[in-house]
């Protein structure tokens, strides 16, 4: 038993520190109209990545050779839908609604003005935040 107490210590040790990295395989953009969400483009093998943060206050998004920040103002986890609801801002003070599906394997990006960003997961991995090595004195 003790042995069992050491070994999930050790797990859930490495989940605390776990960073989340997210690969995407397309985008589609949906505007709100009339009441529903209709499809205005998209784009195959369109590969955007996430990376986010061992504490789940900001990520970046990496985007052909731009990257972009946005902190997490607040988020809430549904564990029926297996989801994470996020409130975000950009680095530029746009405030959007995020949604971060497991189930549907999808990351949506919900605006004020009526327009819904949507990248289908590819690839979810996570890594141990590295440490830095103390500087000598």
């Amino acid at each position: 038993m003790k042995y069992l107490l050491i070994a999930l210590f050790i797990v859930i040790s490495h989940w605390a520190q776990a960073q989340w990295h997210f690969v995407t395989k397309d985008i589609q953009i949906y505007d709100w109209v009339d009441e529903k969400w209709e499809y205005r483009n998209g784009e195959k093998n369109h590969i955007v990545k996430y990376d986010f943060d061992k504490d789940f206050s900001f990520f970046s998004l990496t985007e052909k050779k731009d990257e972009y920040i946005y902190r997490i103002l607040n988020y809430e986890y549904e564990r029926e839908e297996n989801r994470y609801l996020l409130d975000i801002l950009s680095e530029d003070g746009t405030e959007y609604f995020m949604i971060l599906d497991f189930r549907e394997q999808n990351i949506r990006f919900l605006s004020d003005e009526g327009f819904c960003i949507r990248h289908s997961i590819k690839n979810m991995y996570k890594t141990k935040e590295k440490k830095t090595p103390p500087k000598k004195l």
